[in-house]
């Protein structure tokens, strides 16, 4: 971050260097990464849950295969004597 002045209201400073204008409230800081951390936090879980329905669809995709390719002939035979 470069050089910062500060601006009439107190609760703002300018970078000289991008010429930003950026907060100095403390809390407003706090409310505003709660923000950023709850949404990230749905996101995540979004894509977890994605996943995991992923990996569950394919082991039924896996067995239903495994089924078709292992089937045992169950019928019986009757031998006339």
């Amino acid at each position: 971050m470069g050089i910062q002045v500060q601006t009439d209201n107190p609760m703002y400073v300018r970078d000289i260097h991008s010429k930003a204008l950026l907060n100095t409230d403390y809390t407003a800081l706090q409310q505003h990464r709660k923000g950023k951390a709850s949404s990230l936090n749905n996101q995540k879980q979004k894509i977890t849950e994605a996943i995991d329905n992923k990996f569950k669809e394919l082991e039924k995709l896996e067995i239903n295969q495994k089924l078709k390719k292992d089937r045992v002939d169950v019928s019986f035979h009757l031998v006339v004597l």
